[in-house]
C-alpha cells in the first residue's frame, strides 16, 4: 500500500488532514513451495487506487480495513524463508513435478552465503543441488557438477533431471 500525502496532510496539527490524499494498493499472492515452507510473493498485476475522504477517524478506519484486506508482503530474508527470486519457486515446482513419478521426493530450499539453493535426494540416494547465483543455476549431484543453465530454463532443468535419472537406471544391474 502506498499513501501519497498532499498539502494539508503536511501541515502541523490541528490544521493537518489526510482528506484528499491518494492510496494505491498493489495485489500480491504468497506462493509457498518446497518441503521446508519457503515463500515467494507473486505480483498478480492487479491494483486499486482511491482518494481518502471525510474526517480523520473515518480516514483511519478506511486505512485500517484496507491494510487488513491487503495483508502483508514480507521482505526477502533467509530467516523468514522468503525469496524474491521467482525462478527458485518455479524451479522447485518443476522439480517436484518431474520427480512425482519417482516416489515421494522432498525438495528443500536454503540459502548459503547469499546463494539460494534447492536440494533433494533421488531414488538412487544421490543428493542433487541447484544453486541459483546471478541469472545462472549450477546443478550438482553428490557435489559433482553435472550442468549449468539459465535460471528461467525450466525445460533444461527437467531434461537434466530426467536424463540423469534414466542414465542411473540404465547403469544399475537388473538382478
Amino acid at each position: 500500500m502506498t499513501i501519497t500525502l498532499h498539502g494539508p496532510a503536511l501541515l502541523p496539527e490541528p490544521l493537518s488532514t489526510w482528506h484528499g490524499c491518494n492510496v494505491h494498493i498493489q495485489g500480491w499472492e504468497p506462493i509457498t513451495f518446497g518441503a521446508n515452507g519457503w515463500t515467494y510473493f507473486n505480483n498478480v498485476g492487479e491494483s486499486i487506487s482511491f482518494t481518502l475522504r471525510g474526517h480523520t477517524d473515518k480516514i483511519f478506519d478506511t486505512l485500517s480495513r484496507a491494510l487488513r484486506t491487503a495483508g502483508c508482503v514480507r521482505e526477502a530474508n533467509v530467516a523468514g524463508k522468503v525469496t524474491e527470486n521467482e525462478a527458485v519457486a518455479m524451479a522447485c515446482e518443476e522439480i517436484e513435478g518431474s520427480m512425482s513419478l519417482h516416489g515421494d521426493i522432498r525438495v528443500c530450499c536454503s540459502s548459503r552465503d547469499g546463494v539460494e539453493m534447492l536440494e533433494f535426494v533421488d531414488p538412487a540416494d544421490r543428493t542433487w543441488t541447484f544453486a541459483f547465483k546471478g541469472k545462472r543455476v549450477r546443478a550438482t549431484i553428490d557435489d559433482k557438477k553435472v550442468g549449468s543453465f539459465e535460471e528461467t530454463d525450466l525445460i533444461g532443468l527437467r531434461h537434466l533431471i530426467l536424463e540423469r535419472l534414466e542414465y542411473s537406471r540404465a547403469t544399475k544391474p537388473k538382478w
